[in-house]
């Protein structure tokens, strides 16, 4: 009768770990192939986002899954975003739906003049309205 109950308890043990283990490795686990940037534009569409994500991502079906469960396919925030290494499928896309961006720093000391500033924050803001 005990090795009954120790069976068992070993087999919901086996079972659980096992369940546990692919509840980790789709919501929390590291989903990053490579680091880098992500635009996504105002007026995309979920195959918009999931193609300029996919290049960074290791498991593409897992991060789709997710993102449909969570709702990124109807909500999201456009904008660039540094994904990084390590960082799970849950929060990359806690990251786009709540629009945590990567901001755009500029040093005042950088530029020799006010007219190479302009010159450059032109540029760049040009180049993301573009994108955008």
């Amino acid at each position: 009768m005990k090795k009954a109950i120790l069976i068992i308890i070993l087999l919901v043990f086996v079972v659980a770990g096992f369940f546990g283990l692919r509840f980790y490795n789709k919501y929390l686990g590291n989903n990053v192939e490579k680091e880098g940037y992500v635009l996504i534009p105002h007026r995309a569409g979920f195959k918009q986002i999931m193609d300029s994500i996919a290049p960074y991502i290791k498991d593409k079906e897992s991060f789709e899954a997710v993102a449909k469960e969570k709702g990124l396919d109807t909500n999201f925030k456009a904008g660039r975003y540094y994904i990084q290494s390590g960082t799970g499928n849950k929060n990359l896309v806690n990251m786009i739906k709540a629009g945590n961006q990567t901001a755009n720093s500029y040093r005042i000391g950088d530029f020799g003049d006010m007219y190479q500033m302009i010159g450059k924050v032109s540029k760049k803001r040009k180049l993301i309205h573009y994108i955008l």
